[in-house]
């Protein structure tokens, strides 16, 4: 079969920074708590707030494209005049059980789920706003359990920036370190056959780093998860050769996500 091409888009992820936090809430094996990117907001100025998730040693909850499970969802309930973006997802890793099989992509440990708040004009300074938000995640082990949470977060409005300074702004900038962001100096090209997808990427002149264990996650289920990611060095670039999923597209002209 010849093969046909795909357009191939790296995942865009925009910088925040992080501040106000108001505590946790704990569900069985997961803690959640909404935190901002500044201690005040500002009439008529989009801000940056994360959903932080501290999960229990040896649980995971899922990224946006969980594999298996489902990912985790928050459900926004603002002050009239306020709207929120979509989620901005960190980079997931395989995760497993401990027989060693793979149940998925997600995320353990400490992990920071991203939106940005659009505010309205018109607020007064010195007083506060509340965002509530309904948290709901499938957190696994052996077992798999849902859980869900009502969380809140209060800022004061101010007529200027006021900047965090606390512990938890230090985990963010290093939890944002490690993002997916579009890299000009590599070039991404695929193609696909009826059984398998090829991923190819070439560093342009001049670039001299060599990436070891790629892996590519995409968000929209079209690769099987569980399967190998056979790499090889070719022509100066490295090629990935992909599985595609039961439910893949027969038709699938664009592949997305996040090369590793």
């Amino acid at each position: 079969m010849k093969p046909s091409r795909l357009f191939f888009l790296f995942l865009v992820v925009i910088v925040v920074r992080l501040a106000a936090d108001p505590g946790p809430v704990k569900n069985g094996a997961v803690s959640v708590e909404l935190v901002a990117e500044q201690a005040s907001l500002q009439p008529g100025r989009s801000f940056w707030v994360a959903l932080k998730m501290e999960h229990d040693a040896h649980w995971h909850s899922y990224w946006i494209n969980p594999g298996t499970g489902y990912p985790t969802s928050l459900g926004w309930k603002l002050p009239e005049g306020f709207s929120a973006g979509p989620l901005v997802w960190p980079t997931p890793h395989v995760v497993k059980d401990t027989n060693g099989q793979v149940t998925g992509l997600g995320y353990e440990n400490e992990n920071f789920l991203f939106t940005e708040i659009t505010t309205r004009a018109g607020l007064p300074p010195g007083a506060s706003i509340m965002l509530q938000a309904k948290v709901g995640w499938l957190a696994c082990k052996e077992t798999c359990v849902p859980g869900e949470a009502q969380v809140e977060l209060t800022l004061p409005i101010s007529t200027t920036h006021t900047a965090d300074d606390s512990g938890t702004a230090k985990k963010f900038r290093e939890a944002f370190a490690q993002l997916p962001k579009p890299d000009s100096d590599w070039t991404a090209t695929a193609s696909r056959t009826e059984k398998s997808i090829t991923l190819r990427v070439t560093p342009t002149a001049g670039q001299s780093h060599r990436p070891t264990d790629l892996h590519f996650f995409d968000d929209n289920g079209q690769l099987d998860y569980s399967a190998s990611q056979i790499l090889r060095e070719e022509n100066g670039g490295y090629v990935l050769t992909l599985t595609p999923s039961s439910e893949a597209k027969p038709d699938l002209t664009r592949l997305t996500g996040v090369l590793t």
